[in-house]
């Protein structure tokens, strides 16, 4: 196996619709997989979140809605639910604002 020591690269990106970048890698062994991130650099753009906090009310729709189901009657009490659904509600009520 080869031993890669560095690595360069260039890429243009229109900044205007993005707030950071960063760059990823990984590395696949036999036994495990090994990943690597690097600190964001902040551009000059902005990020419309909406679109990302729809998705994520409706996540916490359907996990409230599965909280409440007769699947987890048996599961959890509704003193250990109403905890649960109250944070996810208040997560809600954040993402209703972006």
């Amino acid at each position: 196996m080869r031993k890669v020591t560095s690595f360069h690269a260039h890429t243009d990106l229109p900044a205007n619709n993005h707030s950071w970048i960063a760059a990823r890698c990984f590395l696949a062994t036999s036994y495990t997989v090994r990943l690597a991130h690097s600190s964001p650099v902040y551009l000059d753009g902005k990020w419309d979140a909406h679109d990302d906090a729809l998705y994520f009310m409706q996540w916490i729709d359907d996990l409230v809605v599965h909280l409440r189901s007769e699947q987890t009657k048996g599961l959890l009490t509704t003193e250990q639910a109403d905890p649960l659904i109250a944070s996810y509600l208040q997560a809600k009520d954040v993402y209703a604002h972006k």
